[in-house]
């Protein structure tokens, strides 16, 4: 009998474990798409953000928590778009595995304005792009319009096919169809 509940103590123990490894992959993933891919990874703020995925994982929020305002600060001193994309995702992130949903949003959405404006002050079709991809996301139509119009007053300044390619994906997931193929793909 001692030797049954041993072996069942066992395998619940390796079910956690392998759970918890799963969490694991299933967070650093999520992280990974709302902080806009493996570029977003390459900034000072990338270790801090590893930090608080992992601490998430572990179930560790008030570590996370303080590591996500640690990448926050970092990202913010960099005056870098895709830093304010990976904070605004780690923030959804943790929003979610907090059920505090609200309150990630509303730091995501402060993340993504402050990446719009910085792509746009860079001249970034791609992060505006992604910007306004993270609104869309969000829900807020709005804003990822606006990053819509921006992405096009640059692109016209500057063509380049493969951003046209992006921003025209945009604009038809945005549903706008003010904007009729040319020889870039884009055209007033």
């Amino acid at each position: 009998m001692k030797r049954l509940v041993a072996q069942q103590y066992r395998s619940e123990i390796l079910l956690i474990a392998l759970l918890m490894a799963m969490l694991a992959v299933i967070v650093l993933s999520v992280a990974d798409v709302f902080a806009g891919g493996p570029a977003a990874g390459d900034g000072p703020w990338a270790d801090d953000l590893r930090t608080a995925s992992e601490a998430l994982a572990a179930g560790n929020v008030g570590v996370a928590e303080w590591a996500w305002q640690h990448a926050w600060a970092t990202a913010l001193r960099s005056r870098r778009w895709d830093g304010m994309l990976a904070v605004g995702g780690a923030a959804l992130a943790i929003g979610e595995r907090t059920h505090d949903v609200r309150a990630g949003r509303a730091q995501a959405r402060r993340a993504y304005l402050a990446a719009l404006f910085r792509a746009r002050e860079a001249r970034s079709v791609d992060g505006i792009v992604r910007a306004a991809e993270a609104f869309l996301d969000l829900g807020d139509r709005e804003v990822a319009q606006t990053g819509l119009g921006m992405a096009l007053a640059l692109l016209r300044r500057t063509p380049d096919e493969m951003a046209s390619a992006r921003v025209q994906a945009l604009a038809d997931r945005l549903g706008d169809r003010s904007i009729a193929a040319g020889p870039m793909g884009l055209e007033p």
